[in-house]
């Protein structure tokens, strides 16, 4: 359940000190009357979509402060209702509209896991990254703006983290842009494995239509132009791309959670990522993929079970 700052279907706190929990607990409480668990997240992210102009005019000890403040109000008003919290987003030098050099982001995030932390022990921090091969570095961007200091990768960072002995619990890693093969991604991923901490597949997604997996492409006949993966996108090649995603997530005792990010078009953050096609409830074929996916593990788990008794 996010909670960006703006930029989100109801905005959580445009402006400072004015925080919306009001549809947010609405929704919490419907999904836990299913039986469904709910991650929080972000309590720090700060790409241009999301961030307003006060928290972009504050100086880093200014934003210390108010991320105390803002982090004890929001783990606070859950409780124990959300047990995993998304701390930082994207903070390997990608999403950076407040200016922070490297050790400030290992301070940061450091800062942030600790008043979590205090306001509730019981709950998992989780730290999550986007990009897996960094090509914003060569790029010397964050996001669109030219870098101040020198870029890590997604894994840098993270090593850096537990180098420095920041305390948190879960590595959450982003599977969308497959302009490298799916192999590639998947290979990315095991390189977390040595860490030692446990894997979130935070964000999962896949377009049904065009040629990228690009949120900004309109409705065209792509026929003649060049795709990104195996053939032109397609309600099949999103099931493919589930499958395959959510198989080797399942293969890998480390990797605890696979989560696919888009739900509804056209309500998601790729243009055409939803498993259903619209809020009636038209089910795309990566939905009937998943239920065949969930039915064979379970028989698989069934019979192991049956052997070891």
């Amino acid at each position: 359940m996010t909670h960006y700052l703006k930029g989100d279907f109801v905005d959580f706190e445009p402006m400072e000190g004015k925080k919306q929990f009001n549809e947010r607990d609405e929704v919490l409480n419907r999904l836990r009357d299913k039986g469904i668990t709910v991650a929080g997240r972000p309590l720090y992210w700060t790409h241009t979509w999301v961030t307003p102009d006060w928290l972009r005019a504050k100086s880093y000890p200014d934003l210390l402060k108010y991320l105390e403040s803002h982090v004890r109000e929001v783990v606070g008003h859950y409780k124990d209702r959300i047990r995993v919290w998304e701390v930082v987003n994207e903070l390997h030098d990608w999403a950076m509209e407040i200016e922070l050099d490297h050790e400030q982001t290992i301070e940061l995030t450091r800062h942030v896991c600790q008043v979590a932390r205090d306001v509730n022990p019981d709950i998992q921090l989780l730290v999550n990254n986007c990009c897996p091969f960094a090509e914003y570095i060569q790029k010397r961007k964050w996001h669109n703006r030219e870098a101040k200091f020198p870029q890590r990768t997604p894994h840098q960072f993270t090593q850096e983290l537990i180098d420095a002995g920041v305390d948190f619990d879960i590595v959450g890693v982003q599977v969308y842009f497959v302009h490298r093969t799916l192999t590639d991604a998947l290979q990315s991923i095991e390189r977390y494995e040595p860490m030692g901490k446990r894997i979130q597949l935070a964000e999962i997604g896949a377009p049904s239509r065009g040629i990228t997996q690009e949120f900004t492409e309109e409705v065209a006949d792509h026929t003649g132009r060049p795709y990104e993966w195996r053939r032109h996108w397609d309600e099949e090649l999103q099931a493919d791309c589930l499958e395959n995603t959510f198989t080797f997530a399942y293969s890998k005792p480390y990797i605890e959670a696979a989560n696919w990010y888009d739900f509804v078009d056209p309500f998601g953050f790729l243009k055409s990522g939803g498993l259903l096609r619209s809020p009636a409830g038209e089910k795309k074929a990566a939905v009937d993929r998943l239920i065949y996916l969930k039915k064979q593990w379970n028989d698989l788990r069934d019979l192991n079970d049956t052997e070891e008794r």
